[in-house]
């Protein structure tokens, strides 16, 4: 064996050794062996025996006391499931016929029927209870955590004894179901993590309370995935997800259980989270509409986060609607849009819903721009199938009056940078801790082991996979630790920069008020994508967290066979130009025929109901053109 040959073996040795923390001699070594043309696919080795041998920890668990208390709160849920089923399976056959007629109303139809009394507020409680089941039972699928057992107090409340003053909410009697974030008093909020079972909420969130007041029923907690953080179904307590539309493909996320048991029909309209598209994803994925609000309109108070200290300004979690129809999330903005609201959270400014801006009484024609992918070498390129979502989008607006022009968000890759900086100052330490002594995820995983690569070797390794994967990926460098005050100062400033630069790019492209852009580079994509694939996309959604814009996504058909065959002429094309991430990409979307298109809608600070109108308008339009 030659001298460089027993230095690799040597770093090999030292870097699986957990007891080893000499890192400036393994990064000299790996520095040499770097530069040496013949010995980079060495590195590759290293680099995978340094983070995933020796960083990396067994996806099982091995702690007695950790899997008992999985398994009692297995055991807890089975039982609280049993009950509610047994205590359904009382009714009357002539009862059960009616329930299931009114499982398949919209959220109108139900407030109307609430209102004439036609249907009662316990009745239609019954019937979502009826039907998440069902789904469950049927499939294992449904997306919830537990049932809220005060709903059927609740709901006998509002049939017994009507509240006539807020008998008038859109929300009266309306089941509503909640993802696990935001806290109810008597409940865990899990995030997929077994450490945090066990300790219940001691008060309900601002904006439950809220929905209460207006006569809305929280009736089911629903999943997120592990962490809040990743877009797969992945949930150790309360069992992995798929997209409802296809087993082998994933659901998107954090609010994942949202998207699922509203697409499935088991619940009428659901409150989700969004920090960097948590609502948007998801919605997109599965088919169905939800709504990221400008984060400051909405009281956060009680909606947990992972640690608040942690997210640089003006970055913040945003809580939002999601539902089967565009005027399901107008009705839920309604109700918080709301004084009551205000009272609860005086720091939220006191701006009820713009109904003339909704209604279009004020402006008939707008200015939209639009793009069909962020054209960067280094961002994830959009396939045929999400372009074309796009390009229909833009030909409904143009047909009902409004003018269009094209336009591209300004330095997106520097956006990108500043987006995973302040979202990650303390370079993953927060996410490492929780998730330490957890079964994990391939994407939690992947999470963990980036988070341990030494700044040292961070340079490298983006070298290594922009050569090995593709520029997309090399995500390493810009998720580094912020170690100094001033850089926390800095990459604060440069966000506060870019704000004003995109809004000085909409108006200087042409006075624009909201944008039609993708929700995500690609459909919903398989269980066991590779985070190198499944991870770049993110910046489409997260630039309006970023920029704190309202933005949502609103379902705009399916994958064709033509849009498959494209990505696959596309795929060839990319390969002989030796791109191979986006080869890579595009051949993933072989098995997408049929999955769920959405675009995103987009607009300026404080003008959410402007998005919700043009949301509404592009979902109308799509349904007028398939008759």
């Amino acid at each position: 064996m030659d001298q460089l040959s027993e230095r690799l073996e040597c770093a090999r040795r030292k870097l699986k050794d957990p007891n080893y923390h000499k890192l400036s001699e393994v990064e000299g070594i790996v520095k040499e062996l770097w530069f040496s043309l013949s010995f980079r696919e060495a590195f590759v080795i290293i680099k995978v025996d340094y983070t995933i041998g020796r960083m990396s920890q067994p996806k099982m668990l091995s702690s007695p006391s950790v899997n008992k208390k999985l398994l009692d709160k297995k055991c807890e849920l089975s039982s609280r499931f049993t009950f509610f089923e047994n205590k359904l399976k009382q009714l009357t056959d002539d009862e059960r016929g009616k329930l299931s007629g009114i499982a398949r109303l919209s959220l109108d139809q139900l407030s109307a029927g609430i209102q004439n009394n036609s249907v009662t507020p316990l009745e239609v409680l019954h019937a979502f209870q009826s039907k998440v089941i069902e789904i469950q039972k049927n499939s294992g699928n449904s997306g919830i955590c537990e049932f809220i057992s005060e709903a059927e107090d609740e709901a006998r409340q509002l049939t017994e004894n009507p509240r006539s003053d807020d008998k008038k909410s859109p929300l009266y009697g309306i089941p509503v179901s909640v993802k696990e974030l935001l806290s109810i008093r008597g409940y865990d909020c899990t995030i997929g993590l077994i450490k945090l079972i066990g300790q219940p909420k001691s008060e309900d969130c601002v904006v439950i309370r809220v929905l209460r007041k207006a006569g809305a029923v929280p009736f089911v907690l629903t999943a997120t995935s592990q962490l809040a953080l990743t877009t797969n179904g992945f949930n150790p307590i309360f069992g992995n997800m798929h997209n409802p539309v296809s087993e082998k493909h994933e659901p998107g996320g954090s609010s994942t259980g949202e998207g699922l048991l509203i697409r499935q029909g088991g619940s009428p309209v659901g409150i989700g989270t969004d920090l960097l598209g948590s609502i948007r994803i998801p919605s997109a994925f599965c088919g169905i509409c939800g709504f990221k609000p400008t984060a400051t309109r909405i009281s956060t108070i009680g909606v947990v986060d992972l640690d608040p200290r942690n997210v640089l300004p003006p970055f913040r979690v945003a809580v939002g609607p999601m539902g089967k129809r565009v005027v399901d999330l107008v009705r839920v903005m309604q109700v918080l849009f709301e004084s009551s609201m205000f009272d609860m959270d005086p720091i939220v400014p006191p701006i009820p819903f713009k109904s003339d801006m909704y209604e279009a009484k004020d402006r008939k024609s707008l200015v939209i721009g639009y793009y069909d992918t962020i054209d960067d070498p280094s961002i994830a390129q959009t396939v045929p199938s999400v372009r074309r979502a796009v390009a229909r989008a833009v030909e409904i607006v143009k047909n009902a009056g409004h003018h269009v022009i094209p336009f591209s968000p300004p330095r997106p890759l520097d956006a990108l940078q500043l987006i995973l900086r302040a979202v990650n100052p303390d370079g993953g330490q927060t996410a490492l801790r929780l998730l330490s002594n957890e079964p994990l995820s391939d994407q939690t995983q992947a999470m963990r082991s980036a988070v341990t690569v030494p700044d040292g070797l961070r340079g490298l390794l983006d070298g290594m996979v922009r050569n090995h994967v593709g520029a997309p990926a090399a995500w390493a460098k810009m998720m580094q630790k912020l170690n100094r005050p001033r850089d926390l100062l800095e990459v604060m400033h440069q966000l506060r920069v870019y704000r004003r630069e995109f809004l000085q790019s909409m108006e200087q492209t042409g006075h624009i008020d909201v944008l039609i852009c993708p929700v995500w580079a690609y459909p919903a994509y398989e269980k066991n994508t590779p985070s190198f694939y499944s991870n770049p996309p993110m910046i489409y959604t997260g630039l309006y967290n970023a920029l704190d814009f309202p933005a949502g996504s609103v379902p705009l058909g399916q994958v064709t066979r033509e849009d498959v065959e494209q990505s696959k002429e596309l795929a060839k094309e990319h390969g002989k130009a030796k791109d191979r991430y986006h080869e890579h990409l595009l051949t993933m979307q072989s098995e997408s025929f049929g999955l769920p298109l959405a675009v995103q809608v987009v607009g300026k600070p404080y003008q959410d109901e402007m998005v919700l109108r043009l949301m509404h308008e592009i979902q109308i339009g799509s349904e007028l053109n398939k008759r």
